[in-house]
């Protein structure tokens, strides 16, 4: 079921459901969301739905708001009024993405907290090309999720900037610099049942790149198939902290040492 879709930018808490195999199709502008407070975009049906970029475009850009006077990374004002962004996914494919960071996904954190949350679906064919002038410019070929590294309001943790993916797919990624498929720095991650494949990286996490990130977790998930041409061919932790569990690391390896199923913490 073809479509188009213009622009989105929302405001308010919206609900859209997309019929089950539908194929939106981005017109070389990402879907906008800097100031929700609550959107869910499901895909309905076994087959989800999917939102294609045609490799014109990032797919979804979250966040980018700023709030008491923060300096942020797209210098969005939001009043002084402190909302935060949540956004779910549910059941969604999202393909074709490209930018100078975050391919596919950017969650922009830094002004304000952001927050993505996925059930079932996939990242996939996407592309962070560099070319810009962020600390993670060139990273995350798939998702990208850059936090403060702090809590707004004290003992809340709904305010810390995270990304939590469960049975999710994310494969295809390529990243200029580091997390092929995903990057993740100063923001918490949550990860259950997914599955990262086939990424690289031109420096470092051809999988997974994780930096200063904390209260973070990835259980009975799998990453395969991926590249780095520095190091941790799989996953590359640089400071912060995650628990582990039942995570299997197979047929990942690094271009520079020759070595398989890298991981490395920093």
């Amino acid at each position: 079921m073809p479509g188009q879709l213009e622009s989105v930018r929302c405001s308010k808490a919206t609900l859209l459901l997309l019929a089950p195999g539908a194929i939106i199709t981005l017109n070389g502008t990402a879907l906008d969301l800097p100031f929700m407070t609550a959107f869910t975009i499901r895909g309905v049906g076994a087959a989800g739905a999917t939102i294609d970029a045609g490799g014109l475009s990032r797919v979804l850009t979250i966040g980018g708001g700023l709030m008491y006077g923060a300096t942020g990374r797209r210098g969005r004002a939001l009043g002084g009024q402190y909302q935060g962004v949540n956004v779910e996914l549910i059941n969604v494919h999202l393909t074709g993405g490209i930018a100078d960071e975050g391919g596919a996904v950017f969650i922009d954190g830094v002004g304000q907290p952001a927050t993505l949350t996925m059930y079932g679906g996939s990242i996939t064919a996407s592309q962070a090309v560099g070319g810009g002038t962020s600390e993670t410019d060139g990273g995350g070929g798939g998702l990208l999720v850059v936090g403060s590294g702090i809590t707004i309001v004290p003992g809340d943790t709904k305010t810390v900037t995270s990304v939590m993916m469960y049975g999710v797919d994310v494969s295809g990624g390529i990243a200029a610099t580091d997390g092929g498929c995903v990057l993740v720095k100063e923001a918490a991650y949550v990860m259950s049942g997914v599955k990262i494949s086939g990424c690289n990286a031109g420096r470092h996490g051809g999988g997974l790149f994780t930096e200063s990130s904390t209260a973070s977790t990835i259980f009975s998930s799998m990453i395969s198939h991926s590249v780095a041409a520095e190091s941790g061919g799989g996953y590359f932790q640089k400071g912060g902290s995650a628990a582990l569990s039942r995570v299997v690391v197979d047929t990942c390896r690094t271009t520079k040492l020759e070595t398989t199923n890298g991981n490395t913490n920093e």
